[in-house]
């Protein structure tokens, strides 16, 4: 209620809370044939979350800081002027705390998602796969979100990635959906699918933005959601023709 969240978040940084979501990652591996298991929401609901007492004890043991009395966000003009070197000696050094702050705030995420696939490959049958939604632009999913997606991505700890491009005109969702194809590690391979929202858009500029996506190498897409598409009125039939079809190769 104070910083408009979707609901009730659990901690990454809580080990009683990793090692609940593992088991309940584990029992629907052990009772169930899925193809695989999808992580929503598995971030921070911004840059002001995140600092419990313990952590926050943890990280001032570390490095001698408590990351309650530093800035919550980072904004591109401060970092700019932090490797510029032009700030004041004391916002530098605000700056430098609140830049590992962000680092070890990430890595609580991160650590969730590694014991998860930890599970996944020691239970779940071959080939089940992992895939995470993110934040579309990597630098405000990394600082606001603690989602350090293009590393996951790197280091193979997801399968798929749903960058979650639903807001703006088509211009924007295109260079973002661009982006994020031009930059995420291909090796391991990782498969991208487009997010698009349908809240305020029509099937045609959907399925503009889903030919986009075809052509930048996405392997489907996802619509969120189908409330609104219901609450719209929006023809099946017309959603039903969206289609993201696959970049093809010359041979």
């Amino acid at each position: 209620r104070l910083g408009w969240i979707e609901g009730s978040y659990a901690d990454p940084a809580s080990p009683e809370y990793r090692t609940l979501m593992v088991k309940v990652v584990r029992e629907l591996l052990d009772r169930y044939p899925v193809a695989g298991i999808h992580l929503d929401f598995i971030r921070y609901p911004g840059s002001g979350y995140g600092k419990s007492d313990a952590l926050a004890k943890k990280f001032e043991q570390l490095w001698g800081v408590d990351p309650r009395l530093l800035p919550d966000r980072l904004t591109a003009e401060t970092i700019t002027a932090w490797l510029a070197g032009t700030q004041p000696p004391a916002d530098r050094v605000l700056t430098t705390a609140a830049l590992f702050w962000n680092e070890f705030r990430a890595g609580q995420v991160t650590a969730l998602l590694r014991e998860v696939r930890q599970a996944v490959d020691q239970y779940g049958a071959r080939g089940t796969s992992l895939s995470a939604a993110v934040f579309p632009e990597a630098s405000v999913a990394y600082l606001e979100n603690g989602q350090e997606w293009q590393a996951w991505a790197a280091e193979g700890l997801v399968d798929g990635l749903y960058p979650m491009a639903y807001f703006g005109d088509t211009d924007r969702v295109a260079a973002q959906l661009r982006q994020i194809a031009a930059n995420t590690p291909s090796a391991p391979k990782v498969s991208l699918w487009a997010g698009l929202g349908t809240s305020g858009n029509n099937p045609e500029q959907l399925g503009q933005e889903a030919r986009i996506a075809g052509e930048n190498g996405y392997k489907g897409i996802a619509l969120f959601s189908l409330g609104h598409l219901l609450k719209e009125n929006t023809a099946p039939a017309s959603v039903a023709a969206i289609r993201a079809p696959r970049r093809t190769q010359a041979p």
